[in-house]
């Protein structure tokens, strides 16, 4: 492993948000469990400014494996004594300035790191580091991401804000200042917005951010979670209190959930190569490979992208969530959706997981995308025919002869499924180690989770994500 004194550690080569001399006492240090919530230390400026190899600040390993409902040590954990501290410290490349998520302090990303100065293998961040940087000295490539971050304000006695349905131009307008302030502070922190928009679910709307490079966009995506978390709850909601944001991928079983659609980019040398209109699916040979190896090891990657109790309640058939084992073009039930280009006889530009929300560790999520395109790149994996109905009006005997099958949606077919010959790419990158891990502190949510209602669930985990 390489030291964090290593001048070619890549580690700490993320590119800089800002150029903000840092004047504040105390700065945010960021990280994200493998639990999917964002956590963080006040840090003084004055350790804040000390070198790697002089950073101080420590945090246990068992801070990253802890279950959502509790704080617990699962019983099954690998590690030795997993109250053992790992160093964090700081990419200051990453800092952002004092703004909309708070207004006191600063925020930078962090790795964890041993006390020998090695990189902790298990660091989450690093995860998705590790997966881009082989990416490129394979084959030459960039992964470059959009979100589309969705999100439900919600009155203190968690009744949505509105009712309307989708892009509704009164729900709009009625709330454009609320919108447009969290536009502006997010422009502050050099995150671009595309468009804000009403979104299907009653209190429910979107932020479709802009494309960055994969490890930018997701430290970004945070920022902006951030933003708006801390904006609406300094607004007034109907009740007359202040209102609450939900990130959970589902509230009401009526409605659709709250997901974190990620839109993916394949470059090379600066060039978008994602698309090629003379081919038959008007995708690239390296584009269609990565593609594929993301739809051959579905069944394994849907737990890395949607892996909480309340995931599975958001994969219910016609509500755009993709809860079949297929890809489309253009098809909002595929868990992996091609969008054609804009402007006539130009070629793709991206295409869309669907799967993936706020519960995630979004880091490991799309370290798991990239380690399963790399096994399509490895192989010249090729796509089968697209799927772009939707598979649910067929009936089973259908979906049989097409092969169509349900992804899996319980906490034993996917533990299944990471066992399956389909799970080999991530147990060879990320080891069996840090896989069972995980599923040692979920085994303590899902039990947790066995026995209670949605409305319940909404109650016991809104405020944690």
């Amino acid at each position: 492993m390489q030291s964090i004194f290593s001048s070619s550690s890549k580690a700490f080569k993320s590119k800089s948000t800002s150029s903000y001399q840092v004047q504040e006492d105390f700065i945010c240090y960021f990280w994200q469990g493998y639990n999917g919530m964002r956590q963080g230390y006040l840090v003084s400026r004055e350790q804040y400014e000390k070198s790697s190899e002089d950073q101080t600040i420590a945090a246990p390993i068992i801070s990253l494996f802890l279950p959502a409902l509790k704080d617990a040590t699962p019983a099954n954990l690998s590690y030795p004594n997993p109250s053992v501290n790992l160093k964090i410290v700081p990419n200051k490349a990453t800092y952002h300035k004092p703004g909309g998520f708070n207004h006191y302090s600063g925020m930078v990303f962090c790795n964890f790191f041993n006390k020998d100065g090695t990189i902790f293998q298990h660091c989450p961040r690093y995860q998705l580091e590790s997966a881009l940087n082989q990416l490129e000295i394979k084959y030459g490539l960039e992964i470059k991401v959009g979100f589309e971050l969705e999100f439900s304000i919600l009155n203190k006695d968690l009744t949505p804000i509105e009712t309307n349905c989708f892009a509704n131009i009164d729900s709009t307008l009625q709330y454009y200042s609320w919108l447009t302030a969290i536009a502006s502070q997010m422009k502050q922190q050099d995150i671009k917005v595309d468009c804000i928009h009403k979104e299907s679910a009653k209190g429910q709307f979107e932020f479709v951010l802009g494309y960055k490079d994969a490890i930018t966009a997701v430290d970004d995506y945070h920022i902006a979670r951030q933003i708006i978390k801390n904006c609406i709850s300094q607004t007034v909601g109907n009740s007359g209190e202040k209102s609450k944001v939900s990130y959970l991928p589902k509230a009401d079983e009526e409605d659709l959930g709250n997901g974190l659609h990620a839109n993916l980019s394949i470059w090379k040398d600066g060039v978008n190569i994602l698309g090629d209109k003379a081919k038959e699916y008007g995708l690239s040979n390296e584009a269609e490979s990565f593609i594929a190896g993301i739809l051959q090891h579905y069944d394994a990657l849907i737990h890395f992208l949607a892996p909480s109790p309340n995931s599975l309640k958001r994969f219910v058939p016609d509500f755009c969530s993709g809860i079949y084992k297929i890809w489309g073009i253009e098809n909002r039930e595929a868990p992996i959706r091609v969008i054609e280009s804009d402007k006539p006889g130009d070629n793709i530009n991206h295409f869309e997981i669907k799967s993936l929300d706020h519960t995630a560790n979004q880091y490991l999520a799309l370290a798991a995308i990239v380690v399963a395109g790399m096994q399509g790149l490895d192989n010249k994996l090729t796509l089968p025919s697209p799927f772009n109905g939707d598979p649910h009006d067929l009936t089973p005997e259908q979906r049989d002869e097409k092969g169509i099958q349900l992804l899996p949606n319980t906490f034993e077919e996917r533990k299944k499924a990471l066992q399956s010959k389909e799970a080999e790419p991530f147990v060879q990158f990320f080891g069996q180690e840090l896989i069972d891990n995980i599923l040692s502190f979920q085994d303590i949510d899902f039990k947790a989770c066995e026995n209670l209602s949605l409305s319940e669930q909404v109650k016991f985990l809104v405020d944690k994500y």
